[in-house]
C-alpha cells in the first residue's frame, strides 16, 4: 500500500508526518532536518538558498541555513509562506540578476522537499495533504497545485523517468493515478491532531500560534453517525502578532490584521 503524506508548511519550520497503514509517525530527513530538543520533533527549517541562477542547485532546511551562516548568502530567502497567498510576486532575495519571488522560493523548497521524501521512502509520491491557511485559502491553495503540477514535470527527460515510474506504481497499486493532491484547514489540521472524536459532533476553539501570526479559529466537526465527516471553519480571526500592530488600534482589526469568515469543507484535486 502506498504511502499518504502530509505536509504542514510553517513560516519558520515545516514538518512531515505519513500514514501506511493506519501507522502514522512524523518523518525525519537528517540531511536538511533539526531536532527541536524538548519535544525531539524533526523541524525543517522553511528557507531556500540558491547556488546558481537557473534554480538547478538549490539548498533547502538546515542545510541553506548552516550556508547562510553569516546572513550574507546570496540566494538566500525565508518567510515565503506568508506571502505566498497574497503577494506571491513579492520578491525576497536575489542572486546575480535574479530575483526571487515568494512563488520561486516556495517552488524551489518544495521541489527539493519532494525529492528529499521520495529519497527516503523509495517510491514515488502519490498522495499528498498540506495543511493551508484558512484565510487565504483558495489562492495559497491554487499556488501549492501550481508547484506540484510544476514538479511533477520540470524536465522532458525526468517526464520519462517519471511516466516510467507511474508504470510499475499502477502495476503493484491498480488505483493509483498520478498525484492525488488534497488541502486542508490549519484549524482543522490542528483539532484532528489533538485527537478530536470524529464520531461525534463538536464546535471547538483551535489557537494556532505561529512564527508571523497567530489564528483563531471556530471549527465545528460533523461525525455522528455519518459514514463521513464533515468540517468547517466557521470563522477566523488573524493577527500579526509578532508586529504588535493591534496594540495601538482601538478597532478590532486594524489594516495590518485582517478578520475572516469562511466556511471550507476538505477539498481535493486530482
Amino acid at each position: 500500500m502506498a504511502a499518504c503524506w502530509a505536509i504542514d508548511l510553517g513560516t519558520s519550520n515545516t514538518t512531515i508526518c505519513t500514514n501506511r497503514d493506519g501507522s502514522v509517525r512524523t518523518v525525519n530527513l537528517p540531511d536538511i532536518a533539526r531536532t527541536e530538543p524538548v519535544t525531539e520533533t524533526p523541524l525543517i527549517p522553511s528557507a531556500v538558498c540558491l547556488l546558481d541562477a537557473q534554480g538547478e542547485q538549490v539548498l533547502i532546511g538546515q542545510k541553506a541555513v548552516a550556508y547562510n551562516w553569516d546572513g550574507q548568502a546570496s540566494g538566500f530567502a525565508y518567510g515565503f509562506k506568508r506571502y505566498l497567498g497574497t503577494e506571491s510576486q513579492r520578491p525576497l532575495a536575489r542572486f546575480g540578476d535574479v530575483t526571487i519571488t515568494a512563488r520561486d522560493a516556495a517552488f524551489y523548497f518544495l521541489r527539493e522537499l519532494f525529492k528529499a521524501m521520495e529519497n527516503h521512502a523509495g517510491e514515488p509520491i502519490t498522495d499528498l495533504t498540506v495543511a493551508v491557511p484558512c484565510g487565504s485559502y483558495e489562492t495559497y491553495r491554487a499556488e501549492l497545485l501550481s508547484i506540484v503540477r510544476r514538479w511533477r514535470k520540470p524536465a522532458a527527460w525526468w517526464w520519462e523517468v517519471w511516466q516510467q515510474l507511474m508504470t510499475l506504481v499502477r502495476r503493484q497499486h491498480p488505483s493509483a493515478k498520478g498525484v492525488t493532491f488534497r488541502t486542508v484547514d490549519e484549524p482543522v489540521a490542528s483539532a484532528l491532531g489533538y485527537g478530536v472524536n470524529l464520531e461525534r459532533d463538536v464546535a471547538l476553539i483551535a489557537f494556532d500560534f505561529g512564527a508571523g501570526s497567530l489564528e483563531v479559529a471556530a471549527v465545528r466537526m460533523e461525525g455522528g453517525k455519518r459514514k463521513c465527516w464533515q468540517n468547517k471553519v466557521c470563522a477566523s480571526v488573524a493577527m500579526m502578532w509578532m508586529s504588535g500592530c493591534c496594540k495601538s488600534s482601538s478597532q478590532n482589526r486594524c489594516g495590518r490584521c485582517r478578520l475572516t469568515v469562511c466556511c471550507s469543507n476538505g477539498r481535493q484535486s486530482g
